[in-house]
Formats: structure tokens, sequence, C-alpha cells
């Protein structure tokens, strides 16, 4: 039997290679960023934000979560012969239903576009987005494939590949040919389009295409419940652009977009990779004895990276908005902090979920998606009209909270788990304490500002841990230890000069 240390040793390895797949992904947004606020004005970056968000509301009728359903039952097959069979009926089965969907959106582009931004005028956009959506919609399975027989370093290879297409691709028709918001969106579809083909060809290669009915049943008996849970996630995750849209304008829009690429450095950094490799690993180790054990440390220490990094970002956030775009961009930075913390609770959620998966217990999961998307909906009705985008940040966290309180309490009824709760509270508490701190700098020059920002995440959040007793005596061994091997390797390489 693998021990727990080598189980969660492989998942750091994956986790860690995953995590240079998705910087490279993530990279490449960031990239552009500059160029999309300083040729974009924030009218023109709200529509394209609408753009983006709207054509997703179709994205769960399209995917119907076959890629996580592809990990979840890789694994009930041993043979390979199996589980190529699996791979060729999902391959098949979602790029023709994808591929039909998709048309069918592109000749109602028309009166959804007339429906989301109250004129025809953008309709070309919108099909453009749909044409996107397929391409990456279908990439999903080739890239589940890999997950699941932790081929990580050919993910790395393909986000290379596509991080310097996407770039490519944008600043030509952005910048060159002045396409603006369209140039943007053509320059997305002929990289995931590339990106797509790759992928497919890379599976294909090694399997005899095939369809099995009987898998397929299995998996869509698995994923129809999560289908409808997914639609009152993507509300979750989209309306309040929407709505800001016709509460206040593109500009607050554009703002709010603004503010939400700086999630997507904590959601395609630490998030998004750890998904990749936790997903897999989850499933692996689900009947081992100290299953139940692992998973109450990784959320703690999982927490605990979340908060760091997002306390870091909502710090310089702020100096970071006026150095990349326009001075129209700044009040962006207010909207930071409460979005950070929106997706802390959604990273958290990832792992509380995993008795419900692991039972397949998953009839539950859309009735909590259900209450929590209209608790949504009502908190973006009171809040946006009065607060703006601040108040549609405002209604996510209060959506995340009540998510993974109802997650929480499903999934310790059928599969317990013993959370380290005072713990994560004590992480929380300690980011809340040293983002107070951070607010007396105001009025401090820019550069003096950025340094005590700085100073407070590096050094005041890990020292309020330690005065907190937020480490245990084992895990400060640990700490220590590790510092020993690596003080003494940069010894060894320094003596070795």
């Amino acid at each position: 039997m693998k021990t727990e240390g080598s189980g969660i040793s492989r998942l750091l390895k994956n986790t860690q290679i995953y995590f240079i797949g998705n910087a490279l992904n993530r990279l490449g947004a960031f990239l552009l960023l500059p160029l999309y606020t300083h040729y974009l004005t924030p009218s023109e970056y709200g529509t394209l934000e609408l753009v983006l968000v709207s054509v997703a509301l179709v994205k769960v009728f399209m995917g119907m979560n076959m890629g996580h359903a592809t990990l979840r039952f890789y694994f009930e097959y041993e043979t390979q012969e199996d589980k190529d069979q699996l791979t060729s009926t999902m391959l098949l089965f979602v790029n023709l239903w994808c591929f039909c969907l998709m048309i069918l959106c592109i000749v109602l582009s028309g009166p959804f576009s007339a429906w989301v931004s109250g004129n025809t005028t953008d309709t070309t956009l919108f099909v453009l987005g749909f044409i996107l959506l397929f391409f990456e919609v279908t990439s999903e399975v080739p890239f589940a494939c890999l997950r699941a027989n932790e081929r990580s370093l050919l993910f790395v290879a393909t986000a290379g590949i596509n991080l310097l297409l996407r770039v490519g691709c944008n600043i030509y028709l952005v910048v060159s040919l002045q396409k603006g918001v369209e140039g943007v969106l053509i320059g997305n579809i002929l990289a995931a389009a590339m990106l797509w083909g790759f992928l497919s060809v890379l599976v294909l290669k090694d399997i005899r295409l095939q369809y099995d009915r009987e898998k397929m049943r299995a998996l869509l008996k698995y994923s129809f419940p999560l289908v409808w849970a997914t639609l009152p996630g993507l509300v979750i995750r989209n309306a309040d652009r929407i709505l800001l849209v016709r509460y206040t304008s593109l500009e607050v829009l554009g703002l709010y977009a603004l503010a939400m690429r700086f999630r997507m450095i904590l959601e395609g950094f630490v998030l998004e990779p750890f998904h990749l490799g936790f997903g897999p690993f989850r499933f692996s180790i689900m009947n081992r004895e100290d299953a139940t054990r692992t998973f109450a440390t990784l959320l703690t220490w999982f927490t605990l990276l979340l908060s760091f990094i997002g306390l870091l970002i909502i710090l310089v956030a702020p100096e970071t908005i006026l150095l990349i775009s326009k001075p129209s961009f700044y009040e962006a930075h207010q909207i930071v902090p409460l979005l950070m913390l929106a997706t802390l609770l959604h990273g958290m959620h990832y792992v509380v979920q995993s008795g419900i998966l692991i039972t397949k217990k998953t009839k539950v999961i859309p009735l909590i998606s259900t209450v929590t998307a209209l608790a949504n909906l009502v908190a973006l009705y009171f809040l946006t009209p009065r607060f703006g985008a601040q108040g549609a940040a405002l209604a996510l966290v209060l959506t995340y909270c009540l998510d993974i309180a109802l997650t929480y309490r499903s999934s310790q009824e059928v599969y317990p788990i013993p959370f380290e709760l005072i713990r994560i509270g004590k992480i929380i508490f300690a980011a809340l304490l040293v983002f107070g701190a951070s607010l007396l700098t105001a009025g401090l020059p820019f550069w003096s500002a950025l340094l005590v920002k700085v100073a407070l995440g590096l050094l005041v959040f890990p020292a309020m841990l330690l005065i907190l007793k937020f480490p245990t005596k084992e895990e400060v061994q640990k700490i220590m230890e590790g510092k020993e091997r690596v003080s003494l390797f940069f010894k060894k390489s320094v003596s070795s000069v």
C-alpha cells in the first residue's frame, strides 16, 4: 500500500508541472492585458467581456461535463482496451454534439445579441464567440486523457505552443491591423483551433476509433446531474457581468473585467493547476485508509497557499493597474479584494466537495447549485443597482459562502472528513488583519507604498501565523529540516564553484 507521503508527493509533482502549463496559458492573458487596456477603451473592453461571458452560458450544454466524467470513469477500467474505448467514445460524442450546438447558436446569434446587449450590432462578435467556445470545449476531453495518464509534461508543451500562438495572433490583429474587439476574438480562435487539432491527433494516434453505447450511457448517467449543477454555476460566474450592463454601463463592466483578470492570476496560477492534479489524485486514493486525513491536510495547506498569494495580489493591485493601463482603468483596484475572497472560497469548495463525488451522490449537486444561483441573482438584484461593481463582487462572496456551507454539510453526511476548521480560520483572520494594515499606506508615494505592502505580505503575514500558533510542532520541524536541506544545497553549490 502507498503511504500518504508518497501519494501527496505524486500530487505535488504533477501539480507543479501543471502549474507551469497553466502559468503559460495565463501568461498569454497577462502579456496581452497591457495591449488591451491601451488599444481598447473601458467601454470596448466591457463589450469584449460581455461577449465572452454571454456565450459561456451555453458552455454547460456543449461540454456536458464530459472532461470530468472521463476522469471519473477512466479509473473504473483495468484494461487499456477499455480505457481506449472510453476515450474514443467520448471524443466522437463531444465533437459531434458541440458542432451541432455551435451551428444552432450561430443561427440564433442575432436574437441572442439583442437579448444580451439590447441591439444586433454585435452579432458578428457573438458568432466569433460561439466558434471560439467550440474549440475550447472540445479540447477538454483530450486534456482529461492527458491528466488521467499523468502526462503533465506534454500538457506544458501544448501550453507553451498555445501561448506563442495567442500572443502572436493578437498582436498582429489588434496592433498591426487595428481590428479591436473583433481582432481579439479572431486571434483566440486561431490559437484554440490549432491547439484542438494538435490534441486530437495526439490522442487519436494511439487508439482506434470506436463507439460503445453502454459506456456512453454510464457517462451520461453520471454527468447529467452535473450538467444542471454546472448551469447554475455558470449563472453565478457570469450573471454579474450581464447585470452590470443592465444596471450601470459598459465602462463599469470594463473596470470589473480588469479586476477579474487579477482574480484569474489566483485561478490560473494556483486553483487550476491544483485542480488538474487533485482531480485524478482524489479518485486514485479514495479507497486508502488514510484518504480522509490526506484530504483534510491538503485543504488546510491549500487554503494557506491561496490566502498568501491572494493577499499579495490584493496588496499590489493598485500600483500594478497604474503601471499597465490607462488612468481611466485605475478604479478597478477597489474591486479586487472582494473578488479574491470569492476565489478563495471557490477554491476551497473543490476539496470540500470530494465526499459527494467519491460516493457518486451527485444528485445533491444540482440542488445546491440551484439554491446558490438563485441566491446570487437575488443578491445581485439588491446590491448591483446601489453599489455597482462593488455590489456585484460582494454578491459573489455571499454566494460562495452559501455554496461552501451547503456543500460541506452534504459531503460530510456521506463521507466525513476531519477538516481543520480552526487552523483555516487562523489563516483567514491573519490575512484580514494584514489587509487592514495595508489600508494605512494610502497617501504614501508610489514606490514607498509598494515596498510597505510587499513587506506586509511577505513578512508580517507569516509572522501573524506564528503568533496565532498555526503550524504544529511536527510541521515546524519539517519546515526547519527543509530549510537546512536548502541551506546545505547552496553551500555545496558555492563550494563547488
